[in-house]
């Protein structure tokens, strides 16, 4: 059980609370992470739905990007993107994106849908890979919040699906 009682009242501001630790002006997402950790030594990342669309990005970063293969002098195929400034295909987001990349993606949710132990070295694999592009823009990765440590962890915890 956990009670806490907000440091502020005013309305229309985030309520802020004292932690465990007496560290002040925490929002209530970092109290509940706080809580956890010291009863049960649970690790947790607030991160607000961004971590399904950081998984699908390193999952699957050498499809969105019609990489020819993992590295980071790889250029993009010339049908994914039509100028330097994209950040993403121009068919992402739409039903033509699977439609046009069906096989790949087929393929790797096979990969990633094996035995448990296989589909987790795969997903790690797949994550060292993308950490080359750490510090390119990357749809739907967040380097600093999502470091290679954090989604390794990410990896591990869930196991293969």
């Amino acid at each position: 059980e956990m009670t806490a009682m907000p440091s502020n009242r005013t309305v229309g501001e985030k309520s802020r609370f004292a932690g465990y630790d007496d560290s002040l002006g925490l929002s209530v997402e970092q109290l509940v992470l706080q809580h956890y950790e010291l009863n049960g030594g649970w690790a947790g990342l607030h991160c607000e739905g961004s971590l399904p669309r950081a998984l699908f990005a390193v999952m699957m970063i050498d499809i969105i990007y019609d990489l020819e293969s993992s590295t980071a002098n790889s250029r993009p195929n010339r049908f994914a993107f039509h100028n330097e400034f994209q950040v993403a295909p121009l068919d992402l987001g739409y039903h033509w994106f699977y439609l046009n990349r069906r096989n790949a993606i087929e393929e790797r949710l096979a990969l990633l849908e094996g035995d448990s132990a296989v589909g987790t070295d795969v997903m790690l694999q797949l994550i060292k890979q993308a950490y080359q592009f750490n510090g390119y823009e990357i749809v739907g990765m967040n380097w600093d919040t999502f470091g290679l440590s954090v989604m390794e962890t990410v990896a591990v915890g869930l196991g293969a699906r």
